[in-house]
């Protein structure tokens, strides 16, 4: 489902189809899709620890949410893709 929210610099409207949460606007602002904030640079989430990306609700085949098994996986691939872009950027610099 799309959502629409409007940048918090330029007042653009900015549309979320998929992926992550992190909106870099036409303006240059960088924003959490989901509260607003400023996205921290090279960070996996904004200022006020809002996830990269947003949840879908999971039950295995008992009805039991399963996001909490899934969380350290999600964080340390989190991690080591922020450390990749960060390794990537110096490289290109």
């Amino acid at each position: 489902a799309m959502q629409w929210k409007k940048c918090p610099s330029c007042q653009a409207r900015v549309e979320l189809r998929e992926g992550c949460n992190h909106i870099r606007c036409v303006c240059g602002n960088d924003f959490c899709f989901v509260c607003g904030r400023d996205w921290r640079p090279g960070a996996s989430n904004c200022e006020t620890g809002c996830s990269l990306f947003r949840r879908l609700p999971a039950t295995d085949e008992e009805g039991n949410e399963i996001w909490d098994d899934l969380d350290p996986i999600i964080n340390g691939a989190t991690r080591l893709l922020d450390g990749l872009i960060q390794h990537l950027a110096r490289a290109w610099q």
